[in-house]
C-alpha cells in the first residue's frame, strides 16, 4: 500500500496478515522496500510466530526476488502468488487493506515516516486486540488465537 507525507514523500506499507487468525503480524512503513527489507521484516515475524507453511503475496518485485525465494526456501516456506487483477485470491489481506485505508490512512496526515509508523502501529494494535471479526465468531484476533491455542493444548 502507498500513501504520501504532506511534503509529497512516498510512504509504502508492508503488511503481513495471518490468514487463519486474521491477526496483523506486522505493518512496516518505509519510503521504499527492497527484497532485503522484506526479508528483515519476515525474520522478525518468524522469530515471534514461527515460519508459516506458505507466504501468499502479489507479484511485486520485492516478493519475487530470487534472494527472498531462496530465503523462504531455506525455511521450508512455500510461496503462493496471487494472479494480477485477482485480489479475491488474497481476501483477508485485501479486507484488512481496505479497512486500513478507510479507517487510518484516509483519516491521517503524515509529516514523517516515523509518525506514520506510530499511527499505523496503533491501528494494528486496535485491529488485533479490540476490533471484532465476524469470521472469528465476533472475537478480536488475539482472543481468537488464544482460544484456538488453548483448545489445541486440551486435545494433546
Amino acid at each position: 500500500m502507498f500513501d504520501r507525507t504532506v511534503r509529497g514523500e512516498t510512504l509504502k506499507f508492508l503488511v503481513f496478515i495471518d490468514e487463519f487468525t486474521r491477526e496483523c503480524l506486522s505493518v512496516t512503513v518505509k519510503p521504499n522496500f527492497r527484497s532485503a527489507d522484506v526479508q528483515e521484516v519476515l525474520r522478525s515475524v518468524i522469530q515471534t510466530r514461527g515460519a508459516p507453511d506458505f507466504l501468499r503475496s502479489d507479484n511485486g518485485s520485492d516478493f519475487i526476488a530470487s534472494e527472498l525465494r531462496i530465503f523462504l526456501g531455506l525455511l521450508g516456506v512455500r510461496t503462493k502468488y496471487i494472479e494480477p487483477g485477482k485480489p479475491y485470491q488474497n481476501g483477508n489481506t485485501e479486507s484488512f487493506n481496505a479497512r486500513f485505508r478507510e479507517k487510518c490512512l484516509n483519516r491521517e496526515v503524515f509529516h514523517k515516516v516515523w509518525e506514520a509508523s506510530v499511527v499505523t502501529g496503533r491501528f494494528r494494535d486496535h485491529h488485533n486486540q479490540v476490533r471484532l471479526h465476524s469470521g472469528l465468531g465476533y472475537l478480536p484476533p488475539v482472543e481468537f488465537k488464544a482460544k484456538w491455542d488453548a483448545s489445541r493444548v486440551e486435545i494433546s
